[in-house]
């Protein structure tokens, strides 16, 4: 059975161990999970709550496969829109047609979003499920 470790308040780690078990974490209490709860949500009275993302953080850390940002564009159906843009965009032709990995923060998708071709919310959720494809 999944438990949680949490310290001052902080899920620091998720652990798996044998019903009946009895285990005390160096630091910390044990708390039973919840589908969903990871390093990082916060616990206060019973109840757990996602942890607060600095967005400009979180997009710094966004780098994904030139193949996994494919297949995530595709899903999100923006494919034909990302092509445009390159075919307008010499610079980011070429990044497109040989990169081999994608930042969020790079030149080419603050100019992706400049042109049109998807908002930051869009781009931010296509690299959020390229990292989740395992290719």
């Amino acid at each position: 059975m999944r438990k949680c470790i949490v310290e001052d308040g902080i899920v620091t780690n998720v652990i798996e161990i044998d019903a009946g078990a009895e285990y005390q974490p160096p630091s910390g209490d044990l708390v039973k999970w919840r589908k969903g709860v990871s390093v990082g949500h916060t616990y206060k009275n019973g109840v757990f709550a996602a942890p607060v993302v600095d967005i400009d953080v979180e997009r710094e850390a966004m780098v994904c496969s030139a193949a996994q940002f494919r297949m995530a564009l595709a899903k999100a159906g923006l494919m034909d829109a990302f092509v445009k843009f390159t075919d307008d965009d010499p610079e980011a032709a070429i990044v497109f047609e040989y990169g081999t990995s994608f930042r969020r923060n790079s030149d080419i998708m603050r100019k992706c979003v400049y042109s049109g071709c998807a908002t930051d919310e869009q781009l931010d959720d296509i690299f959020r499920a390229a990292t989740a494809i395992e290719v």
